[in-house]
């Protein structure tokens, strides 16, 4: 009697096994390389935020330039105060978007569109950041009879907070809870002029100059 084996094909356990775990593998890796942080869509919406960013750099040079141009025919020579006090009608943007720092004005900070940005006395731009990041600086003096207080207030509205303040003295104040908003009482007893910087955990800088007569 002549017995017959069937001859069977098929995928061994072992092999579907394997075969699953290589598709695992290649699919995270696709994963990483679209959302990671190098990854193709993280790239891609940087490239993006640096095209705008660029584009509103650009308007304010232009700004900038057609000032220089106007203040030429008028026989006189572009000041950053200018610009401080009128750039915002050639940008049409609000003035309480544009800052200016220092006394006399050493720079000018303007928020056009999603981000600030910086304007030196040499009219050089620079982007200083997204407005959501942004730290701003307000104050007060209180002038008594032999000192004088400014009263300081630093805010963001970024969730990382601000990270510390350096005063005029060279002194730092430092936070760790993450605060959004601080206040402090600076001591003066002569006038002059006074640098307060501020710093959020994001990296964000921002000084204001004041000076006191």
């Amino acid at each position: 009697m002549i017995t017959i084996k069937e001859k069977r094909n098929g995928i061994t356990l072992i092999a579907l096994v394997i075969t699953i775990i290589v598709l695992l593998i290649l699919a995270g890796i696709t994963i990483a390389t679209l959302t990671g942080e190098n990854g193709i869509l993280s790239k891609a919406t940087t490239s993006k935020e640096r095209t705008k960013q660029e584009e509103g750099r650009e308007a304010i040079i232009l700004a900038i330039d057609e000032m220089i141009a106007e203040e030429l025919e008028n026989g006189q020579k572009l000041t950053i105060d200018y610009i401080g006090d009128y750039i915002h009608e050639k940008l049409e943007i609000k003035k309480e978007d544009v800052t200016k720092n220092g006394d006399p004005t050493q720079t000018v900070d303007v928020i056009y569109g999603d981000y600030e940005y910086e304007i030196d006395d040499k009219f050089n731009v620079s982007v200083l950041g997204d407005i959501k990041h942004r730290v701003i600086i307000e104050y007060t003096y209180e002038k008594q009879e032999e000192q004088g207080i400014i009263h300081l207030k630093v805010k963001t509205e970024d969730k990382d907070g601000i990270k510390k303040v350096i005063k005029p003295d060279e002194t730092v104040q430092e936070y760790t809870n993450k605060e959004k908003e601080v206040i402090i009482d600076y001591i003066v007893k002569q006038n002059g002029k006074y640098k307060f910087t501020a710093e959020g955990n994001n990296g964000n800088n921002k000084y204001r100059g004041i000076r006191l007569f």
